[in-house]
């Protein structure tokens, strides 16, 4: 995850306004964009780490290994349910 991607996630939280008037969070208003925010931080970095549990079970195919990294990724996937 880079700065782009932070923003893009800032921006789909509902930090738009605020981040185009140069405001920053300081009165407690921004409840829910903050956890908005912090749900699309955690989905982005669930995702990241289950696709390299996904590279590496491509990198040792028919193998005990590649199925636990597939286990893996299915896990790691399904704790945003």
């Amino acid at each position: 995850m880079n700065r782009d991607d932070i923003i893009r996630m800032a921006h789909e939280a509902g930090f738009s306004d605020i981040i185009k008037k140069g405001v920053w969070i300081t009165d407690g208003c921004w409840d829910e964009e903050l956890e908005r925010f912090a749900e699309l931080v955690a989905a982005a970095e669930r995702e990241a780490c289950a696709e390299a549990c996904d590279d590496n079970a491509k990198s040792m195919p028919k193998s005990e290994y590649a199925e636990a990294c597939q286990d893996c990724a299915y896990i790691i996937r399904a704790r945003s349910e």
